[in-house]
């Protein structure tokens, strides 16, 4: 996403709405949670094109595709997404993405009516796929009905804020970066998914 296209936005939704669900789950998780080792330490500058990049740019469209696909129960298609998505990502980064995705996409297991869930299970188990972490995020999405716009944006701000830790600065100095990083998320969901009238999923 280009940075013209992530003007200043108004805010994450408020407590309680339904996104804190995905809270509850443990999704997205930070990014050293596969290796346990840590990150090497980034730019502000470095950490706002990964928002734009790769979050924005490459993340939140799977997250929207894969809901989209998983509430109309199309796990052929849902596979080829997984398939498709990753090329060219460095190889600590997609380690990580498919290790959280897995891992999470586990605890559904036990949603036996979930047809797409559990062949997406299957497909993992027999290397037919890799389940990578934004496309597991959307059939979250899609199984518990959270909000698209809601969703979205919460990854974003949990992914970025799991990097936190891993910027120079510390103190008001730091924290005041971090809302200017998020700050323009809201606005970039509704670029991206248009007026706040469009339904959750789309048809």
């Amino acid at each position: 996403m280009k940075n013209a296209e992530l003007a200043s936005g108004s805010g994450f939704p408020a407590a309680g709405d339904p996104s804190t669900l995905v809270v509850q789950l443990g999704l997205p998780a930070g990014p050293d949670e596969a290796s346990g080792t840590g990150v090497v330490r980034i730019s502000w500058n470095d950490l706002a094109e990964f928002r734009d990049v790769l979050v924005c740019g490459l993340e939140w469209p799977a997250i929207v595709r894969a809901a989209e696909l998983a509430r109309l129960g199309h796990h052929r298609e849902l596979l080829e997404l997984d398939r498709s998505f990753g090329s060219g990502l460095p190889v600590h980064l997609a380690k990580a993405s498919c290790c959280v995705g897995r891992r999470q996409l586990a605890r559904l297991r036990s949603l036996r009516d979930q047809r797409t869930v559990q062949r997406y299970l299957d497909a993992i188990e027999t290397g037919e796929a890799k389940g990578w972490n934004p496309v597991v995020y959307g059939v979250v999405l899609a199984v518990f009905g959270i909000p698209l716009r809601q969703g979205i944006v919460h990854y974003a701000s949990a992914v970025l804020r799991s990097h936190f830790g891993t910027v120079s600065g510390d103190g008001t100095t730091a924290a005041g970066r971090l809302d200017n990083l998020l700050a323009p998320l809201p606005q970039a969901a509704n670029t991206m998914l248009g007026p706040a009238s469009t339904p959750t999923f789309a048809k």
